[in-house]
């Protein structure tokens, strides 16, 4: 049976058309190198609840403004899951070198043409990203 998870991330971005996401490393569930920052949603809480929740529990930083974009569904047969992606977006106001990364390997941080280009990103984040890009007019 298909487990179903809705999940709360953001795309960090910043004015030179870079964008910020986690370097997955040993906290790869459906073997992707590279994910947004974020993660599943608790009984009861809201997109935002959680995705506010995630980035203290990772970043160790108070995200607090936000635009949400839009949703995204994906199946994953391979892992009998499928996932329901809330998806926010943020200028980055931090330094990521200085945030404490409890989750995963740190930042992967690279222009939006080459992480679209990135043959380690998995197709479905391509897709977001892609929105996102047409989007901000980039």
């Amino acid at each position: 049976m298909t487990k179903f998870r809705e999940i709360a991330a953001i795309i960090y971005y910043d004015d030179k058309h870079n964008v910020y996401l986690q370097e997955r490393g040993s906290s790869s569930t459906i073997g992707e190198k590279y994910a947004f920052w974020g993660g599943g949603l608790e009984p009861g809480e809201t997109p935002i609840i959680a995705l506010q929740r995630e980035i203290m529990e990772e970043l160790g930083h108070q995200q607090k403004d936000t635009d949400y974009f839009k949703f995204f569904i994906f199946d994953f047969p391979e892992h009998d899951i499928q996932l329901k992606i809330h998806i926010f977006l943020a200028p980055l106001d931090f330094d990521p070198i200085l945030v404490k990364v409890t989750e995963g390997n740190g930042f992967y941080s690279a222009n939006i043409e080459d992480v679209l280009k990135n043959p380690d990103m998995l197709e479905d984040q391509i897709k977001v990203l892609q929105e996102f890009k047409n989007y901000k007019n980039w």
